[in-house]
C-alpha cells in the first residue's frame, strides 16, 4: 500500500524592488511560514534573531 500524496505547496513570492541591493536566498519555506505568509515566519526560526545580532 502507498503513502497518500500530500497536497503540493506554493512557495511566497519574492520580496524585491528596483532598490533591492542584497537578495537572502534559502530553501522552500515551512509550512508554518507559507501559512503565516511571511519568510522565516515560525517563532522557532533564528534567522531575525542572527540577522538583528549582526
Amino acid at each position: 500500500m502507498t503513502a497518500p500524496a500530500s497536497p503540493r505547496l506554493t512557495g511566497l513570492a519574492p520580496v524585491v524592488s528596483p532598490a533591492t541591493r542584497l537578495l537572502v536566498l534559502g530553501s522552500f519555506p515551512g509550512v508554518r511560514s507559507l501559512e503565516l505568509q511571511q519568510y522565516y515566519g515560525h517563532p522557532q526560526n533564528h534567522f531575525w534573531r542572527i540577522l538583528g545580532a549582526l
